[in-house]
């Protein structure tokens, strides 16, 4: 089973966003350029469900989703688009995964500037997935 943040790389350049992985979509660590990148991180989620059926489990992983961009407006629409994108996204499968649902915990919001007075907006997501 890959990383959810693998699987959500996918998603994201299959939506028509203009995202694209290690151009301006990036995985687990954003680099100091371009300035306007996307970075997906895989953070704490919850412990497995157990289903009723011997060695099948619910997994419950979190990703945060990162835009940095010079305009302050256009990382908010751009999170916000992905927040559209990926907000009750169910029953796909990704790379071998079902995603039972891609659930937005709260609405996407800005952390403040870099010291190069870039703007960085976050969104967090908890998934379900076989």
């Amino acid at each position: 089973m890959n990383l959810p943040s693998q699987d959500l790389k996918d998603i994201l350049e299959a939506s028509g966003l203009g995202l694209v992985h290690k151009t301006n979509l990036f995985i687990g660590s954003e680099p100091v350029l371009p300035p306007a990148v996307t970075t997906i991180y895989d953070t704490p989620g919850f412990a497995p469900d157990d289903t009723l059926t011997k060695g099948e489990s619910v997994y419950r992983p979190a990703i945060q989703i990162k835009v940095r961009n010079p305009s302050y407006v256009a990382a908010g629409v751009l999170v916000n688009q992905i927040k559209d994108v990926l907000h009750l996204l169910a029953g796909e499968t990704w790379n071998g995964s079902t995603y039972i649902l891609i659930r937005c915990d709260q609405e996407p919001f800005c952390l403040g500037f870099t010291e190069n007075n870039l703007a960085m907006w976050v969104c967090n997501f908890s998934i379900q997935r076989q």
